[in-house]
């Protein structure tokens, strides 16, 4: 699940992330627990590659910017590949958060 400054993602909720500065950044925590921590975990926001990161049983904070930002639904996936980007996908966890 993915945290935000007003709530988390669990029980598939959606939640809404605080902006001021919509050319600024802001950050989101991804919780990682399960994950393999002898693959690299790609976090993807909304399709586009934001983090290449090696992620185990902890928390990941990732630094939103540009499209992150705008107001709307963003998806978040984290997927780990079985041999890098291209393979078959091993782990594959979703969540979205809402920018007003």
């Amino acid at each position: 699940y993915i945290t935000t400054d007003t709530g988390n993602s669990k029980d598939n909720k959606v939640p809404k992330l605080t902006v001021t500065d919509y050319n600024g950044s802001a950050q989101i925590t991804v919780d990682t627990r399960g994950f393999n921590g002898n693959r690299v975990s790609y976090i993807y926001v909304d399709g586009v590659l934001f983090e290449k990161i090696e992620l185990t049983d902890t928390d990941a904070t990732i630094d939103l910017s540009k499209e992150a930002l705008k107001p709307g639904k963003h998806q978040v996936e984290v997927l780990q590949y079985v041999n890098g980007p291209g393979s078959q996908i091993d782990v594959c966890k979703l969540a979205e958060y809402v920018i007003n």
